[in-house]
């Protein structure tokens, strides 16, 4: 379930920096799958107010399930999924399940504009709304 964009040459940027390495030729959504595999059980991410954790293996799993499930709901390759969230340890994983859906992702700040919120929520197929930012998501479609 990961796409593969066409690559061009005018797309690819040069790293200036001497110490970095080549970028695999794989998919995003595959590397950063294999990565996190790898990483297993270290924690990923800290919620820095309420100190909730997230392990690489947690953020997978949810990747997975949400991800699978978003496709059984009929999304498809190519679908635009707008993410409205603040910043929390919620937002990667969820970002993670979309590209691996082999969705678009747009990200819509909750402090955005109505006008700027709404041209990512009306070219958008799917809407992925954080519980606190569904107020002013409510009122803009």
């Amino acid at each position: 379930m990961v796409a593969v964009g066409e690559e061009k040459a005018e797309h690819i940027q040069k790293c200036a920096w001497e110490n970095v390495g080549d970028v695999p030729n794989v998919p995003f959504a595959q590397y950063m799958l294999e990565k996190m595999l790898d990483a297993g059980d270290k924690v990923a991410l800290v919620d820095g107010v309420s100190g909730e954790a997230l392990k690489f293996s947690e953020i997978v799993d949810w990747m997975k399930r949400v991800s699978f499930g978003w496709h059984e709901a009929g999304l498809e390759a190519g679908h635009v999924v707008c993410l409205v969230t603040p910043n929390c340890i919620h937002a990667p994983a969820a970002f993670y399940a979309a590209i691996a859906a082999s969705a678009i992702v747009t990200l819509s700040n909750p402090l955005y504009t109505p006008d700027e919120l709404k041209r990512h929520l009306t070219e958008s197929k799917w809407i992925v709304v954080h519980p606190l930012c569904l107020p002013g998501v409510q009122i803009r479609i």
